[in-house]
């Protein structure tokens, strides 16, 4: 059967991972019991610990290391970029 122009190819959605369900749920307890979310725990360990907020900023900052682009500023010159890379950051 074809595919009708704006139609889902998998009518039954995205298919239940119970994984991620327990992950959920464990998080729910952590936090009633700690008192705390578990984003907002790891934010705080962020700012106290360099390591910590290099592996926090990997995993939500884009990885741009292999992206080229220019920027335009007011006048159309080109504004010039510096990519820097969390491998070169020392976390000691």
């Amino acid at each position: 059967m074809p595919w009708q122009k704006g139609q889902s190819g998998n009518l039954k959605g995205r298919p239940a991972n119970p994984a991620i369900d327990e992950l959920r749920k464990a998080l729910a307890r952590a936090k009633k019991r700690q008192g705390v979310d578990f984003l907002d725990h790891f934010v705080d360990l962020a700012y106290k610990d360099t390591a910590c907020a290099i592996a926090l900023a990997k995993k939500l900052l884009p990885d741009v290391s292999s992206v080229k682009q220019e920027i335009a500023g007011r006048n159309g010159a080109p504004i010039p970029l510096q990519i820097v890379s969390f491998k070169d950051v020392d976390t000691e």
